[in-house]
């Protein structure tokens, strides 16, 4: 049976093992923010009415759709290729 002091140590390690897990997940997105780059993109408000939402807006960007003509080995006649991947 553990004892007393045992116990508290083992608490004392578990609770430090969780401290540290959180404290690298911050570290990680602090290094994002500090080390990132600022990137502006261009908004185009669209603003859909919903009767049993309301008013509300939803963002669209300008980024997020690529003309066909822009990506290479894709036949104009065809939106998408099934052979190739496109990374932004």
């Amino acid at each position: 049976m553990i004892t007393g002091k045992r116990l508290v140590i083992s608490a004392l390690v578990l609770a430090l093992v969780q401290i540290g897990f959180l404290s690298w997940i911050i570290a990680g997105r602090a290094a994002i923010l500090r080390n990132g780059k600022e990137v502006l993109l261009k908004i185009e408000p669209v603003d859909p009415r919903d009767l049993l939402r309301g008013d509300y807006i939803i963002l669209g960007y300008e980024i997020s759709r690529i003309p066909v003509k822009m990506i290479a080995n894709i036949p104009p006649d065809k939106f998408s290729s099934d052979d190739t991947s496109i990374v932004v």
